[in-house]
């Protein structure tokens, strides 16, 4: 089992320092100059993505429920896909952070059995989702549908972007055991059903939460696998790898580093046949949230292994044509 890695400004009085249960504690280094320009460069993307992405929401009036099914739907498509447009550029845009992709060829191959479609992903920072979107094709970005905590509705925007996307709130009890509010659970399981049932492809992190370490993927919650088994769906993931050191979960986002990501098969010709492969019941939605845990943390393993001892680009020379070809273009424009 991998240890768990905390920050320094996260070590209490109840951290043990030594013994097989001490965690690897990151000592952060005072941010230089590089750092600083990374993440204010980065945080100026972020704002102008969330801004934008807020402004086509409240356009496309698709918030307030005034377009009958299925044309909201098809608006929530168009919403989505301009999010993911928004997001590819931001990371198109970063100088001092290397992305490296792998698995592009396996987006050709989703919903190729024409089954109903689950993305699961490791949950390490709020990059997460980000970049999942800014990774996917704009075609196969639209129809995707984003399962989530509804405290998060409380972040400025967050809530009208969620609801033009036609994305599902989860009404939490608490965020300790997660454990759902009855009053709405069946409104929401309703809704998925329904939503995977007419086509839409549904992404979600099993763990519940972001994980302390990026290493190490939490216990996945066995509820949503519940779906796979009842419609039969295909599953795929999303292992992410170094998200946490660009984006810390306790801090802003920016931070010069590598990150990649892995978009892999886990059971692309339905979960009943892949349950049977393994001596499985085909309901055994448990021992499908168990195997998919398993295949999540060999792959990312995996990435770690590919780009751990890698550095960041110093980024400067990149970042200092891009503003002088900005500036040229603002005097011509003006």
């Amino acid at each position: 089992m991998p240890r768990k890695t905390i920050l320094e400004s996260e070590v209490d009085e109840n951290t043990p320092l030594t013994g097989p249960d001490a965690p690897i504690i990151i000592y952060k280094k005072k941010p230089g100059i590089l750092d600083k320009a990374s993440m204010a460069w980065f945080n100026i993307g972020v704002v102008w993505a969330t801004v934008t992405s807020y402004i086509v929401a409240v356009a496309s009036l698709n918030p307030f429920g005034i377009w009958p099914a299925p044309l909201d739907q098809k608006i929530a498509n168009l919403t989505v896909m301009s999010l993911s447009f928004c997001y590819k550029v931001v990371f198109a845009l970063q100088p001092f952070i290397k992305f490296k992709h792998f698995g592009d060829e396996n987006f050709a191959k989703v919903g190729a059995s024409g089954k109903p479609v689950i993305i699961i992903g490791n949950h390490v920072s709020f990059l997460d989702t980000c970049l999942f979107l800014a990774k996917m094709p704009l075609s196969q970005a639209g129809p995707c549908r984003v399962i989530y905590k509804q405290s998060l509705e409380k972040l400025p925007m967050f809530q009208k972007i969620a609801h033009a996307c036609k994305n599902v709130a989860i009404p939490f009890k608490n965020e300790t055991d997660f454990s759902v509010q009855e009053e709405g659970k069946k409104a929401v399981d309703e809704g998925i059903m329904a939503a995977l049932a007419a086509g839409r492809t549904f992404c979600l992190y099993p763990e519940g939460g972001m994980s302390n370490n990026q290493r190490e993927v939490q216990s996945f919650r066995h509820g949503s696998f519940a779906y796979a088994t009842k419609l039969d769906c295909e599953l795929w993931g999303f292992a992410h790898a170094g998200h946490a050191d660009m984006w810390h979960k306790t801090g802003a986002g920016g931070n010069p580093s590598v990150v990649a990501c892995n978009f892999f098969p886990i059971c692309p010709e339905g979960a009943k046949k892949f349950l049977e492969s393994k001596k499985m019941e085909v309901d055994d939605y448990k021992g499908l949230a168990k195997a998919c845990e398993d295949m999540m943390q060999k792959e990312v393993d995996e990435v770690f292994d590919k780009i751990d001892g890698e550095k960041p680009p110093s980024g400067l020379l990149h970042l200092s044509v891009f503003l002088g070809v900005a500036a040229a273009a603002y005097k011509l424009l003006f």
